[in-house]
């Protein structure tokens, strides 16, 4: 649940970048914003079909074979890079563009950590 309101977040941010870099000529790349969008749309599709594969071995005993067991861990091996690799990569993403969408960022960042001399 925690990783589905994860992505809903990212794809927001992804269409607010998006629109920003539409409307305004900022710094942000149009192709990062649809990747970001993309790589949503994309762990999305592939968490929902994996754990379609994964039901459909565990209720319906015609397929509980050797084989499908197979399928079933690469299933399992897949919905882990839908839900892990997939949601680390567009966070990292935006992480380089929050500052577009939140421009006072940097002088939080900058009062909150002064005393450490960064």
């Amino acid at each position: 649940m925690l990783v589905l309101a994860l992505y809903m977040v990212v794809l927001y941010y992804s269409i607010i970048l998006l629109y920003i870099g539409l409307s305004e000529s900022k710094a942000v790349d149009v192709t990062t914003a649809l990747q970001m969008f993309g790589e949503v749309v994309i762990a999305t599709a592939a968490i929902a079909g994996n754990l379609l594969v994964l039901v459909a071995i565990a209720t319906v005993s015609s397929l509980q074979t050797v084989t499908n067991y197979y399928v079933g861990s690469l299933a399992a091996a897949d919905l882990l890079v839908g839900l892990v690799g997939k949601c680390t990569s567009a966070v990292c993403l935006l992480s380089h563009y929050i500052y577009l969408i939140y421009p006072d960022i940097p002088e939080r960042l900058s009062s909150e950590y002064q005393h450490y001399n960064i």
